[in-house]
């Protein structure tokens, strides 16, 4: 079984960076002035093209909502999508790169209690693997 690499944008500003990140892995990337526009153009070229491999997904900021409740609830919903439960997918993924928000000592303990381990800390994010993986 192919194992995924996901991509998690939390950058409001990361706007067509997310063109070259699209083409070869799954992408999450959250609603914003400069990230939607990109997004859209992407989705129209896929179904234009054919292109039915686009894996691009655009979710809400969910204004009041702390960054790291949010990326709590997204991890759920990224596992739903990617995980090996995941009854859409033939590949799972194990390593996830969140884009856009410091990893912090506490967020790091929330992520090894979720079943993640910290695999590298990157100038504008980090990277996790679950630790299904890692067996």
């Amino acid at each position: 079984m192919r194992r995924q690499h996901v991509f998690l944008v939390l950058d409001l500003l990361f706007g067509e960076k997310v063109i070259a990140l699209s083409v070869d892995h799954p992408v999450w990337i959250v609603d914003s002035l400069l990230n939607t526009p990109v997004v859209h153009q992407l989705w129209h070229q896929s179904k234009r093209d054919k292109q039915s491999h686009l894996s691009l997904t655009l979710f809400s900021q969910m204004e009041g909502t702390a960054i790291e409740q949010r990326l709590c609830d997204l991890l759920l919903t990224i596992d739903e999508h990617h995980g090996e439960a995941s009854f859409c997918r033939e590949e799972a993924y194990t390593r996830l790169t969140v884009l856009g928000l410091e990893l912090t000592h506490a967020l790091a303990e929330e992520l090894l209690c979720s079943d993640f381990r910290v695999y590298e800390v990157l100038l504008t994010g980090f990277s996790v693997e679950t630790t299904a993986s890692s067996s």
